[in-house]
């Protein structure tokens, strides 16, 4: 069966999960809806608890220094792993190769370009991550500079299902 059958399948059917979103947004209700990254830091971009499944991982930067894309890391711990399951530079993860962002549209996969000058391109993964028990997600950022270029700012969007007993 083609991953489009098995998605369009997946549409007709019920299930009991409820779907629900971890984001840079603004705790304070002003409009500063980013993190910054320091040199050498770490941020945790999700914590969810029980059982679910990723469904789509989103981020932007404004005007990012090239590196930004190499010497920024992505971990993902699934069910309490005290080892990440995935352990990759951020461009990698999204298929920025070489640090070099080109246009890309896949199935899983985007990187929408930004406009004009600015470098602002969106980076989607829609890989189904599914967990029994838990998962998180970090950035580290190995670099001497704030991640995000000179805005220092990543902006990000995790949506998740959240289910009563581990997906299939």
């Amino acid at each position: 069966m083609t991953l489009e059958r098995l998605f369009a399948a997946d549409i007709a059917r019920m299930t009991s999960a409820r779907t629900k979103r971890v984001s840079s947004w603004d705790r304070s209700g002003k409009n500063s809806d980013w993190i910054a990254v320091g040199p050498g830091e770490r941020s945790a971009l999700a914590k969810i608890d029980g059982p679910g499944c990723i469904t789509h991982f989103y981020c932007t930067m404004i005007n990012p220094d090239i590196l930004d894309f190499r010497d920024t890391v992505v971990r993902m711990f699934w069910d309490r792993e005290q080892t990440p399951s995935v352990e990759v530079p951020l461009g990698d993860f999204f298929c920025v190769g070489n640090c070099l962002v080109r246009r890309f549209t896949s199935l899983m996969m985007t990187v929408n370009l930004g406009a004009g000058i600015s470098r602002n391109s969106g980076f989607n993964c829609y890989f189904p991550m599914p967990f029994a028990d838990g998962a998180r997600i970090e950035l580290e950022n190995q670099s001497r500079r704030t991640l995000g270029g000179p805005h220092g700012a990543f902006w990000y969007l995790i949506e998740y299902e959240q289910h009563e007993s581990p997906p299939d």
